[in-house]
């Protein structure tokens, strides 16, 4: 089954024990908490549950919610108001972007704003996408919206420049957190 996670990053905070503090007051349950990271899990008036992580990353701070961008959404939103906080969503930089599945086989790759008449979006999708000539002429003509690509380790995952990432292989939470913390932030700490 697909697992799903959307990265935000927390605007008005400088402080991770801080937004932590801030949630465990409001009742939000607070189930790991290190230097660096914190994890819990939200629950939503209507009984959803969501797992959740901040990571404090470079001086910033990001949320990943461990749901689909709906669910990360509502989730993003109780935790903004519980933490008196402002949640934006990741952006990563299209050539940064690029640099996460650099040696991968891309599967996917959906991109927007291309420069041909009539069109707004284009798919292209194959064994081997950013190998073919279709690919490059896009790159140059497009914004690379979505990839979906193959590691090296056979791990297929699909990531957003939003922020968005949906993992297609058999993956725990923590496994994808992981690749998350070890993987995106690092591209999108590098935006602004």
């Amino acid at each position: 089954m697909p697992l799903a996670c959307t990265i935000y990053e927390v605007v008005g905070a400088r402080e991770l024990r801080e937004v932590a503090g801030r949630l465990a007051e409001r009742g939000l349950e607070i189930t790991d908490e290190s230097p660096a990271r914190v994890r819990g899990i939200a629950e939503l008036p209507d009984g959803a549950r969501a797992r959740f992580a901040l990571y404090a990353f470079k001086g910033r701070i990001f949320l990943v919610a461990m749901a689909g961008r709906r669910l990360a959404a509502r989730v993003a939103r109780l935790i903004s108001q519980a933490a008196s906080v402002e949640l934006v969503e990741v952006r990563v930089d299209p050539l940064r972007f690029m640099q996460l599945y650099e040696g991968a086989v891309v599967k996917v790759a959906v991109f927007d704003m291309v420069r041909a008449l009539g069109l707004r979006h284009v798919v292209l999708i194959g064994d081997a996408v950013s190998d073919s000539d279709a690919y490059r002429e896009h790159l140059g003509a497009g914004r690379l919206k979505y990839v979906l690509f193959q590691t090296g380790r056979g791990l297929v995952l699909g990531v957003s420049e939003s922020g968005v990432v949906i993992a297609l292989s058999r993956l725990g939470e923590d496994e994808l957190l992981s690749i998350v913390e070890g993987e995106l932030l690092p591209l999108a700490a590098q935006a602004r």
